[in-house]
């Protein structure tokens, strides 16, 4: 059905195995870029890890302040690959960084989003359920079209609305890993000279959730142009 000549939004956007079959095929095809992008992002991060549980013996404000001035970030620019990967545009390693062209934008809305779904979990986890999925296209927004920060939240709990649901199945996907972790099968295969099997299980399945993610965001973006819709300013701040 079209509306003033428009099909409807909700009719130009794919549906969660859509998502992951569209992510696993740019999965394949930049497999040795998504990873290395990935085995990168993992060093930062295991630092930020370091300096967490303070086994560098370095202050404690100063693992904070790098998880949230290095390892925010770079989840950003994890993602914004992600995006690009799903849109066939050439993978470069300095894809990663490219969330240093709004840094103080992506630091600020990182910050205030994970400070929202946190203090939605302490009240009773399906707030911060909700809050996460309704705030998932804020790094994409920051990153890509380096949006403000706060117009970046506002505008991802717009773009969502009737889309959640979707990012929310996206997700339970992670639970493949989980599960496969604690059966026997994986025990015997951590004995044997496989081991790394499930870790590379868990890399890949984290990178098809990125990429599903980025695929909603993707069409989201995509019908929005083709049926008119308002709800994206791609106005750079």
């Amino acid at each position: 059905m079209e509306i003033n000549g428009r099909q409807p939004v909700d009719d130009l956007i794919p549906g969660v195995f859509e998502l992951y079959k569209h992510g696993c095929q740019q999965l394949w095809k930049n497999k040795i870029k998504l990873l290395l992008i990935f085995f990168i992002a993992f060093i930062i991060q295991l630092l930020g890890g370091f300096l967490g549980l303070n086994i560098l013996r370095l202050p404690f404000s100063l693992g904070i302040a790098y998880t949230c001035l290095v390892c925010f970030p770079v989840n950003y620019g994890v993602l914004y690959t992600f995006l690009r990967a799903v849109r066939g545009d050439r993978l470069t390693i300095m894809d990663l960084f490219k969330f240093t062209g709004n840094y103080w934008n992506v630091v600020v809305a990182s910050i205030i989003t994970n400070l929202i779904i946190v203090y939605g979990m302490i009240l009773l986890i399906l707030p911060g359920i909700i809050f996460g999925c309704k705030l998932a296209f804020t790094p994409f927004l920051v990153v890509d079209l380096r949006m403000n920060a706060f117009k970046a939240i506002k505008t991802s709990w717009q773009m969502t609305k009737g889309h959640a649901y979707k990012i929310f199945f996206i997700n339970l996907l992670i639970i493949i890993p989980i599960f496969l972790c604690w059966t026997p099968i994986a025990s015997a295969i951590s004995e044997s000279s496989f081991w790394f099997i499930p870790f590379l299980l868990i890399i890949l399945i984290i990178i098809l959730i990125g990429l599903a993610l980025a695929s909603l965001y993707h069409f989201i973006v995509i019908s929005e142009d083709l049926s008119g819709g308002n709800n994206i300013d791609n106005t750079i701040d």
